[in-house]
């Protein structure tokens, strides 16, 4: 692999099996996965198509296809994150309801005690 479009979609390829491996990527992964993929994409669309006939336009459009997969089942996991996320916090007002009568009475501040 030569052409340095290869070798970097590879590299992006790697990483995003790496996010899909990972039951729970950081939030640092995901912003390192997202900064280099817009890099690596900005680099693709600046030098437009490099078709010299070797062969490697068909590699590197393999390579895109397999990221832009990747990308997609890294959504569906987001989504899946989200709504656990979404239901864990749909379950808050609720045990703070059921937990209010175990807490002690507030006292009164001093600016409420004044009024």
């Amino acid at each position: 692999m030569e052409n340095p479009f290869l070798q970097e979609l590879s590299a992006l390829l790697q990483e995003t099996e790496k996010l899909l491996a990972c039951p729970e990527p950081d939030t640092a992964a995901w912003e390192d996965y997202r900064r280099m993929r817009r890099e690596t994409f900005a680099r693709l669309e600046s030098a437009g198509s490099t078709a010299d006939g070797t062969g490697e336009p068909r590699l590197m459009k393999e390579l895109i296809n397999a990221v832009l997969e990747r990308d997609r089942l890294l959504m569906q996991k987001v989504e899946e994150c989200l709504s656990c996320c979404r239901e864990g916090l749909s379950t808050v007002p609720k045990a703070r309801q059921a937990l209010s009568g175990y807490l002690p009475p507030r006292r009164p501040s001093l600016v409420q005690r004044q009024a």
